[in-house]
């Protein structure tokens, strides 16, 4: 499993929202979209998640995950043993975002 961090990909602009707009939501889906907009337009080309698949399949026993990309090992580990760090670092990254 290639587990990749933020690169320079069309997901961004191809995401689809949901059409049901609940309007307390407005402000933090504002700022959720314009920290996802930042996070895409500064992150890396894509080729070391490319690198990492030729990797794997050059492999005769391959582990069962390969996080690619900056930050990649101490988000998953944070995602499974500090969830609420974890999640208070992304809440306070998205306030801060413009």
């Amino acid at each position: 499993m290639v587990e990749p961090m933020a690169f320079k990909t069309n997901i961004g602009t191809s995401a689809v929202a949901s059409k049901v707009v609940i309007e307390d939501y407005d402000l933090f889906r504002k700022k959720t979209a314009a920290f996802s907009n930042e996070a895409f337009a500064n992150s890396p080309s894509p080729e070391p998640v490319v690198d990492t698949v030729i990797k794997i399949i050059d492999k005769k026993n391959p582990k069962f995950n390969f996080p690619v990309g900056k930050g990649a090992s101490l988000i998953l580990t944070l995602q499974h043993f500090a969830y609420k760090v974890f999640e208070n670092s992304i809440l306070k990254k998205i306030n801060k975002t413009k």
